[in-house]
């Protein structure tokens, strides 16, 4: 062998040598597991961030509140940096060495886009730019969604980053109902939407829809006025038309969605009332509901009562007083009479007056003769129940001459209408009743009659009080 071959072979041993040392050494060492996401994370000369901003829904539980505080104590003592707790409706300011973490169903863009076919149990913790949406539609999807946070990610949270790359995860949960449509279009792309600047009653309609889907199907639907509406998403939309006959309410569907309208809001609770109840039993026939371009007719009527209460002034001529009560009666033509300080010759004189107009059904009340009622049930020597109106449209109204009492309700019939409770003023005490609101008190011995009604049910208005003579006016302001 030539002195050329072995220098030649030489050479190429060393190469060899040099390229394959470092693996050998390698092989050398223990062979040691990588923490879940090491790999994925940023490196570690990368800037640091001055804030974390945690945003949360102005309208989250209080619950999820706590939750949010306790959130920025942990993420601040794991990470170093500061954290903040702002609602969602704050005005902010944003710079690029700040995080803003969207706890739960915030109003921002990155949240309703992240959550936007969600229902009530679904999560997710997903990265966005510099953008961590963590949470659900609900509180209590948000609330499972932080916990899991704790669990699986919180640890690998720096002040460089709050999640590894590619982390996070998204929980879809099971439901008995699988999925509705309206129109092709999953309900979880709608919204419910009112009217902008509109009334507190047409509000409670448009939660008590929004509330009503939750419970029975598990979607849970944004609620937004008009105004806030950009169209990027499907709509469920209450509003006013003077185009629609008095009387008649319509569910309109069109590309957007569908429209529930009527001339005043006992109306638009009807077409609220016709559209869930069709919406539900599209699920049991699987039938498709709510094509573009249809209109449904649905005819109510609308239940007002005027009720009036005479208090006979004892310092006076009677004949007088009842000659001045039955003119202020013949004026404003109530539906219901109280007359609850009269002896019985007053009463019988009066009754004299008037009985061409109304009916007495039991010792304290004069019922007009044209009003749709009827009397359900003599509860007791001071106690009465009527139906005013339909069984679709109409409510309760309970007349007592004491306080009510637990025993009392539950003696009642049941109905699926709404109630009414005139209560005679003279008892001792105030009645409080959670099921119930005071709409009327009042400590003036010429005032005959106090009114407590199921909430959100009743509109009532005091018309007129003169001289003992005092009508109000009842009107029902949701059929569903």
């Amino acid at each position: 062998m030539t002195i050329a071959k072995v220098f030649f072979k030489l050479t190429i041993f060393v190469l060899l040598v040099t390229v394959l040392l470092p693996s050998l050494l390698a092989c050398t060492t223990d062979n040691q597991e990588e923490p879940p996401f090491e790999l994925l994370e940023e490196s570690s000369d990368k800037e640091s961030y001055s804030l974390y901003r945690i945003v949360l829904s102005a309208t989250c539980s209080s619950e999820l509140f706590c939750a949010a505080q306790n959130f920025k104590e942990r993420l601040s003592k794991q990470t170093g940096v500061p954290c903040d707790l702002v609602y969602d409706t704050e005005q902010v300011t944003q710079t690029k060495n700040i995080v803003e973490i969207l706890l739960g169903n915030t109003i921002r863009t990155a949240s309703k886009k992240a959550m936007m076919d969600f229902r009530e149990n679904d999560y997710l913790c997903q990265l966005q730019d510099t953008v961590l949406v963590l949470g659900g539609r609900s509180d209590e999807a948000t609330l499972a969604a932080l916990d899991r946070f704790y669990d699986e990610l919180l640890e690998h949270a720096t002040a460089q980053s709050i999640l590894p790359k590619e982390a996070g995860f998204l929980y879809r949960a099971n439901y008995p109902i699988e999925t509705i449509t309206i129109g092709g279009f999953d309900l979880a792309l709608f919204d419910i939407v009112y009217e902008k600047d509109t009334s507190e009653s047409m509000l409670v309609l448009a939660k008590t829809l929004q509330e009503k889907i939750r419970t029975d199907t598990a979607y849970y639907l944004d609620l937004q006025s008009e105004a806030e509406f950009h169209e990027t998403s499907k709509r469920i939309y209450l509003t006013h038309s003077e185009k629609v006959p008095t009387g008649v309410a319509h569910i309109c569907f069109d590309a957007q969605g569908v429209v529930l309208s009527a001339k005043d809001l006992f109306g638009i609770s009807v077409a609220v009332k016709e559209f869930y109840q069709q919406l539900l039993a599209s699920v049991e026939t699987s039938d498709r509901f709510g094509t573009s371009n249809t209109i449904t007719t649905v005819n109510y009527e609308k239940n007002e009562l005027a009720l009036a209460s005479i208090w006979i002034d004892p310092t006076k001529d009677t004949v007088s007083e009842l000659i001045r009560m039955n003119d202020l009666v013949k004026s404003t033509s109530p539906d219901l009479i109280f007359s609850r300080n009269m002896s019985e010759t007053q009463r019988a004189l009066f009754y004299e007056m008037i009985d061409d107009q109304y009916h007495t059904a039991a010792e304290i009340e004069f019922l007009k003769a044209d009003v749709d009622w009827r009397l359900l049930d003599n509860l007791g020597p001071t106690a009465t129940l009527y139906q005013i109106g339909n069984d679709a449209n109409g409510f309760l109204l309970l007349s007592v001459g004491d306080t009510p009492t637990e025993k009392l309700l539950a003696d009642l019939p049941k109905k699926d209408l709404p109630l009414l409770i005139v209560a005679d003023l003279s008892c001792d005490e105030m009645w409080e009743n959670d099921c119930f609101d005071r709409v009327l008190f009042s400590a003036s011995e010429q005032v005959s009659f106090s009114l407590w009604a199921e909430p959100n049910s009743f509109l009532v208005i005091e018309a007129m009080s003169q001289d003992g003579y005092r009508i109000l006016s009842v009107e029902r302001v949701s059929a569903f």
